[in-house]
């Protein structure tokens, strides 16, 4: 069994089980709670009638009920696979971001974004990362227009004034400065998480950053440096091959013929080390426990992301194919 479960944790496709409807409650973090009380919002996942291959997913605060997404998913497992159209809300009921999928569940159509008075902030056409689009050192995503909470326009057509940030959380990100043909240029400013920082750009290429804390400390970057993901030693495959190699399934999971996938979040620390694990999606019968179990035991370090120079906190998340 064990060996089943190792092919699995390292292979792309994944066995989709029976279930097609679900209803649960969560948390603010997104983990799945049965205390009603404590959730923040109910997570709904229907077949759709009219697709043999497509799921309706829908989101709804707590405890207003306010619509909080909605889309369609290919897989009840994968609920990031969207095609079509996804929206997202504010609580007050209002539209947050608009965001269109292909097929292949990749957003390259445009994507709109609004403030919390319903003005449109941005409207941008996403681009695949490749080395294709980032050799000629434009954006990933192509700026249509930017606007201010007046609705006055600050860029359109890939030039002018651009601000980024995102609006469910603007404590975390805010930056700004001239783009010319889409790619930065001249001085950006801002702050990050609790840094401020300030960037000297030259037609995309960024030339020089500093983020500056609090005390005054500084940490200079450049391009080279500008930032990085965490890195596993061997890489992710390697993470995965331990992670099944110390996961075993429950025995009330196979006497129940618990198949499914357990999904596990966390947070690679700055040190490296993770932290925060929350199951977000579980079979039951044991198999959340067994997999958090699984994961805790893995003990080697990350190599930690950077970013602007800084050594960041990186959420990922894990998932753990249950066949019997």
């Amino acid at each position: 069994m064990r060996s089943i479960i190792t092919i699995l944790a390292l292979c792309a496709t994944l066995i989709s089980s029976a279930q097609e409807n679900s209803f649960t409650y969560h948390k603010k973090d997104g983990s799945i709670t049965t205390d009603s009380t404590i959730a923040t919002f109910t997570r709904t996942v229907t077949h759709d009638s009219n697709s043999s291959s497509l799921y309706y997913l829908e989101e709804r605060y707590l405890p207003s009920k306010n619509i909080k997404l909605q889309g369609f998913v290919k897989n009840p497992k994968f609920l990031s696979d969207f095609v079509g159209t996804k929206t997202e809300y504010y609580q007050n009921g209002t539209m947050f971001r608009k965001t269109i999928y292909n097929e292949q569940s990749t957003s390259t159509d445009t994507t709109e974004t609004f403030y919390r008075n319903g003005i449109l902030f941005t409207k941008i056409i996403n681009r695949i990362p490749s080395k294709e689009v980032y050799k000629d050192k434009t954006l990933d995503k192509y700026y249509l227009l930017v606007q201010d909470s007046t609705g006055n326009k600050l860029a359109e057509n890939g030039n002018g004034h651009v601000i980024e940030m995102n609006l469910l959380d603007i404590d975390f990100q805010r930056e700004e400065g001239t783009v010319i043909d889409n790619k930065k240029d001249g001085n950006w400013t801002g702050y990050f998480l609790n840094y401020h920082i300030s960037e000297k750009w030259d037609n995309g290429i960024l030339i020089e950053g500093i983020s500056t804390d609090s005390s005054g400390n500084s940490v200079k970057y450049s391009q080279e440096n500008y930032m990085s993901p965490p890195e596993y030693p061997g890489g992710l495959n390697a993470f995965r091959s331990e992670l099944a190699r110390k996961f075993i399934i429950p025995q009330e999971a196979i006497e129940n013929g618990a198949a499914g996938l357990v999904t596990i979040n966390f947070i690679i620390e700055k040190n490296g080390n993770m932290s925060n694990f929350v199951v977000t999606k579980d079979p039951g019968y044991g198999s959340s426990n067994a997999a958090l179990r699984a994961i805790k035991a893995v003990k080697t370090k990350w190599k930690p992301g950077y970013q602007k120079g800084r050594a960041v906190k990186v959420k990922y998340a894990i998932s753990i194919q249950i066949h019997i």
